[in-house]
């Protein structure tokens, strides 16, 4: 028996040094950098092929590269011509400051990578905390764990990828998950059927792209009896943390892994009930916190 876990993931990400050692500049950031005080700063995993280097790189090299150039270009007409509404469309900003124009060059330049378990930085992953895991804990994630990128399409935990900014599900046509995600559909489908079941921490958007034919448990979270909807990625992060420390799990078959999910008692979230639709169970929690 085998599974495999799918993880949304973060428009905020990690920088590095490296990252930031750019010497010319599209667009100068305004003089004012108070706001650059709390960006998290990490040591880098340098990589110059990481297109090629990706989950499924060879067979997706050309459809990333493309895409790639298109997301470039984007950047680069946004800091060139101050362009707002593409600003909004790629960035989710209406108006430009030290911060998105600093992050954009970063973006466009893509001097550094890094894992992309460690690069994204969300609420979901501030929940996962894969920096405090132990090293067991951390394979296990790097081995099971695929995140569903808005750039990059399907890249595994242990993928090094540089920085980007791209805002989820962008209404500009040539990024839209749509046109990232359709080339992936059959590869992924091909992929799967070697697995047994799908540990589905997406977000619902992602579920609308791709739905495994496998069977999944999906989660739902919710605090004094109404499902949440923002946070609930705080939990899914939580949720493979408990995962990712149970040093079992990786031999668990579906009714075993059920069995975990159902037995969930503690002082952050409580396993309520599921529900199950076709092929998946719908497992829901209250949270404690």
């Amino acid at each position: 028996m085998s599974f495999i876990i799918f993880l949304s993931p973060s428009e905020d990400k990690n920088i590095t040094q490296h990252d930031m050692s750019s010497e010319s500049l599209l667009h100068h950031p305004s003089q004012d950098s108070s706001c650059l005080e709390s960006y998290h700063i990490v040591n880098p995993h340098t990589s110059t092929t990481f297109l090629q280097s990706l989950w499924q790189g060879d067979i997706m090299y050309h459809h990333r590269n493309n895409i790639n150039a298109i997301y470039k270009e984007a950047v680069k007409k946004i800091l060139t011509t101050n362009d707002k509404t593409l600003l909004f469309e790629i960035y989710g900003a209406k108006n430009f400051n030290a911060k998105n124009e600093f992050e954009l060059n970063i973006a466009y330049q893509q001097r550094d990578t890094m894992a992309a378990i460690e690069r994204y930085c969300g609420v979901a992953f501030n929940g996962l905390d894969f920096i405090s895991l132990s090293g067991d804990s951390r394979e296990f994630i790097l081995q099971y764990v695929y995140i569903f990128s808005n750039l990059f399409g399907v890249i595994a935990a242990h993928d090094n990828i540089p920085f980007y900014k791209l805002k989820q599900n962008t209404k500009y046509t040539p990024l839209s998950l749509m046109s990232v995600y359709k080339p992936f559909v059959p590869i992924l489908e091909s992929f799967l059927q070697k697995y047994d079941f799908v540990i589905d921490l997406r977000a619902g958007i992602y579920t609308k792209i791709f739905m495994p034919k496998q069977r999944r448990f999906f989660f739902e979270f919710q605090k004094n009896g109404k499902t949440i909807s923002h946070y609930a990625k705080l939990y899914r992060g939580k949720m493979l943390n408990l995962i990712s420390k149970n040093t079992q799990f990786s031999n668990y078959n579906f009714h075993e892994a059920l069995e975990f999910f159902q037995h969930i008692n503690d002082n952050k979230m409580m396993f309520c009930n599921s529900t199950e639709c076709a092929n998946t169970i719908i497992l829901r929690y209250e949270i404690q916190e």
